[in-house]
């Protein structure tokens, strides 16, 4: 004899399986609508995204000449033609991209990226929710910013993923439902199921809601955290045009200017104010930002162009910031000023031991800086590191700094 919930669960999942092999034309055009009331609409993944703080702008046309580099373009179960020739060039210059596709056109762009989409071996899976192998339960393995306090995710009919991109989260049978890949000076994540973003998907499993907001901020480098989400049925106009160029980029780095200038200001008025040292030096880190920081928003993420010659000084962390931000008129990345910030928290987190970084993690949001750091580090000890501008240094620094006090009070508390 059914229960009650069973008896709700099951029509939930037949109302699944009607919409994503696309049974009734009514339930597909209702299927990822912006609404907050039907199960499978988008409305509760915008309300999780602002608890998380971030901004979504969801389109229904998409227009790729208005594209920056510093954008985050989520394409979320493409029905209509992908032009996989802009979404390149827009990956290469530094974009950063979601596709969270199973059966929509996604191939030639996941082709171009060397990835295939095939059907997992869902009879190897060892969990299911509520016993259906429809929906089976992947167990993140290793730490990842997209996990942060994720024990588990749920799928729903969903495709996998192979290829020579870095598998995030492999079903059983070796495939991967989530993969990360690089082009040039920018990033790509891939989901192989889309329905995971649905309003119930995310009201039902918690994983799956805090899964949701990693995955919309991951790729935030600045604040406040904007996400262009492009609807199925989006049509996608205009041609993307590369800011490779100085004269392509000259209007668009002075129409930034006086919005960033401010931007900067604010964040070094907070971070001077414990700046020790003489003036002078407040005021080289001060001139040395804004023309570091100008120079790097004109470039987008430009890949790296060598080694940068180190500057001459004391080794203390405010003496390579201050130097770091001072050269920035020659070379605006601070990757080596970035890796001594972060050989100092290993340093510092090796005396601390075990012991000490578990008392640390028991507080969630030093347990999230932790996380964040260590995407951070592994990126910068990767072979090609990503360039590291004046914004995402300035917060590594501050990140470093809360770490480096907290371990210095835990160490201290018997």
């Amino acid at each position: 004899r059914l229960s009650l919930q069973s008896s709700a669960w099951n029509t939930f999942s037949l109302m699944v399986a009607v919409v994503l092999f696309g049974v009734t034309g009514q339930a597909m055009a209702k299927d990822y609508s912006k609404e907050l009331g039907p199960w499978n609409g988008l409305g509760y993944l915008e309300q999780t995204a602002s608890e998380a703080n971030v901004r979504i702008v969801i389109v229904e046309s998409l227009d790729w000449g208005t594209i920056k580099p510093r954008d985050n373009v989520v394409l979320l179960y493409p029905r209509t033609t992908i032009p996989t020739p802009n979404v390149l060039r827009f990956v290469s210059d530094g974009g950063d991209l979601i596709v969270a596709d199973d059966h929509g056109s996604s191939s030639d762009l996941l082709s171009a990226m060397d990835i295939r989409r095939v059907s997992p071996d869902l009879s190897k899976q060892q969990a299911f929710f509520d016993g259906r192998r429809a929906f089976p339960i992947l167990k993140p393995k290793g730490e990842h910013f997209l996990f942060y306090n994720v024990d588990s995710l749920t799928a729903n009919h969903p495709m996998a993923l192979i290829g020579q991109a870095d598998s995030i989260l492999a079903f059983e049978d070796g495939t991967s439902l989530v993969m990360e890949g690089r082009r040039g000076a920018g990033r790509a994540l891939f989901l192989a199921d889309p329905s995971i973003l649905l309003n119930d998907m995310l009201r039902r499993v918690y994983g799956n809601k805090q899964f949701a907001a990693n995955m919309l901020r991951i790729y935030c480098d600045e604040e406040p955290c904007v996400v262009t989400l492009v609807a199925p049925n989006a049509e996608h106009t205009g041609t993307y045009r590369s800011r490779n160029k100085p004269l392509e980029r000259m209007a668009e780095l002075f129409d930034d200017a006086g919005t960033f200038i401010n931007d900067v200001l604010v964040d070094f008025g907070k971070a001077l104010r414990d700046a020790p040292g003489p003036s002078v030096l407040v005021w080289l880190l001060f001139a040395g930002c804004i023309s570091g920081a100008l120079i790097q928003r004109g470039r987008g993420r430009l890949p790296p162009s060598g080694h940068s010659e180190s500057v001459e000084g004391p080794a203390s962390p405010h003496s390579l910031q201050i130097q770091g931000l001072a050269g920035a008129h020659m070379e605006a990345d601070f990757g080596d000023y970035a890796r001594n910030l972060v050989a100092e928290v290993d340093a510092a987190c090796s005396s601390a031991g075990p012991r000490g970084l578990e008392r640390l993690e028991k507080d969630a949001e030093l347990r999230a800086l932790l996380l964040r750091f260590r995407s951070e580090s592994a990126s910068l000890k990767e072979p090609v590191p990503p360039v590291i501008g004046a914004e995402r240094f300035i917060r590594l620094y501050h990140d470093t700094q809360t770490i480096l006090h907290s371990l210095s009070r835990v160490s201290s508390t018997p």
